[in-house]
């Protein structure tokens, strides 16, 4: 059995899900498993070796409980188990088994979460690239469907898609050609994609690291401003540097190999490393020596950046940290443990899902605005059929149906986490150290 045990920890995560389905054969039951673990790290906030070692665990039980019912030592443990049932009814469903977990693990005061820290600026920088050049792809893909779908004469397409020939000037509205399908389009709109994803990255880092040190509120309308005055700047700097110069759509592909190649360069020179501020922070959030006005900070921060749990919340959790320790006279690391034990103690609450469902709500209506406009000009005629931009209204179309579909989502993630019993609650435990 102890074999069997070390087998199974040693075990990759596919490995361990492969495991789960060759336990009866079953598909679904290597789903199960899959599902926990994202259940257990994604919305449960569990690490990555917790994870892996409670549905290690969790195998162990479901081998014994399906290979061992002949034996009688293991019979009367599972008398009352219906071996053919779905996982679902064996275990739970995969957000009740994670749920039911991590209540455990804190209950019993056990650290078993993973910090969310805010994403390395290096991480800002090559994510940006690498999804810059996967967006210059995707456009060159769908102006060339355009083009070639809507121009009288295609002969000509395949040349401006193909080869990025010198700018040339033009005394039209640059985006006039994007429209028409002639196969040009403006100069300034193709740095767009390269900028769009640096300013979504950076404001995302930024907005994360005031939640982290300050509050949600300020961190919000920040990130607000921010997108807002980055969007801007940069349409003021690509007006002023392109003009109303036009390129072939085939200056895509190279935009798309440059971004590419830049990302793995930069991953190359810029190492992977923790800052010393963030490696502090962290040795600080696990350490049970700090000072009170450490403990504080570093709890609120924990507190905060997990995004379930709003600035009043905070305020009142280390108000009654103080009280408490004070009364008993012991230091707050003393009482409570480090940062990191006692920000992990409180449940997930329903904050964050309202959080995503208002964010979700707010990306709809604008979006919504647009496309209900488009169709009432489509409908009273204010576009002529020449004039119809078919392929990009279609994209703007399937963008929208997917905020739809994350507004269903955000909705029933709220529904489920809001009326579920996940509300704030305090810790169940105080574990007294002193």
């Amino acid at each position: 059995m102890a074999e069997q045990i070390t087998m199974v920890e040693l075990m990759s995560d596919r490995q361990l899900f492969d495991a789960y389905g060759q336990v009866r054969g079953v598909e679904a039951d290597r789903e199960w498993a899959v599902n926990a673990s994202f259940e257990l790290r994604e919305e449960q906030h569990v690490a990555p070796d917790r994870a892996h070692d409670a549905l290690a665990d969790q195998l162990l039980e479901f081998r014994d409980m399906m290979w061992h019912h002949d034996d009688e030592d293991h019979a009367a443990d599972h008398d009352s188990v219906d071996r053919n049932a779905p996982a679902n009814q064996l275990f739970g469903t995969p957000r009740q088994w994670a749920a039911r977990h991590a209540n455990d693990w804190r209950e019993d005061g056990i650290d078993a979460f993973d910090d969310r820290r805010p994403q390395s600026w290096r991480s800002v920088v090559i994510d940006a690239f690498n999804a810059a050049a996967c967006a210059y792809v995707v456009l060159w893909v769908l102006l060339l469907v355009n083009a070639l779908t809507s121009a009288a004469e295609s002969s000509g397409i395949w040349g401006k898609a193909l080869i990025p020939s010198a700018p040339v000037a033009s005394s039209t509205s640059g985006f006039q050609h994007v429209w028409t399908a002639d196969g040009m389009l403006p100069l300034r709109s193709v740095p767009w994609p390269l900028l769009c994803m640096l300013i979504v990255g950076i404001t995302n880092t930024v907005v994360k690291r005031i939640v982290r040190n300050v509050s949600y509120v300020l961190a919000v309308l920040i990130g607000g401003v921010m997108t807002i005055g980055g969007a801007i700047a940069a349409a003021m700097l690509t007006e002023r540097l392109a003009g109303s110069w036009l390129v072939p759509i085939a200056w895509m592909l190279p935009a798309a190999a440059i971004c590419a190649l830049a990302g793995r360069v930069i991953a190359m020179l810029w190492p992977e490393r923790d800052s010393k501020a963030d490696e502090a922070r962290t040795a600080a959030a696990h350490s049970p020596l700090v000072d009170d006005a450490t403990w504080l900070r570093e709890t609120g921060s924990l507190l905060r950046e997990r995004g379930d749990i709003t600035d009043r919340q905070v305020a009142r959790i280390l108000d009654d940290a103080q009280a408490h320790a004070r009364q008993s006279g012991a230091d707050l690391a003393a009482e409570f443990g480090t940062p990191a034990e006692y920000a992990h103690r409180f449940r997930i609450t329903s904050v964050g899902a309202r959080r995503e469902l208002v964010t979700a709500i707010v990306t709809v209506i604008p979006m919504t605005a647009i496309v209900v406009a488009a169709c009432w000009g489509l409908i009273s005629g204010g576009w002529s059929d020449a004039d119809v931009p078919v392929i990009p209204l279609m994209l703007f179309a399937i963008v929208w149906l997917c905020t739809v579909a994350n507004l269903v989502s955000a909705a029933r993630a709220y529904w489920l986490r809001r009326f579920s019993g996940s509300r704030f609650f305090g810790p169940r435990k105080i574990v007294n150290r002193s």
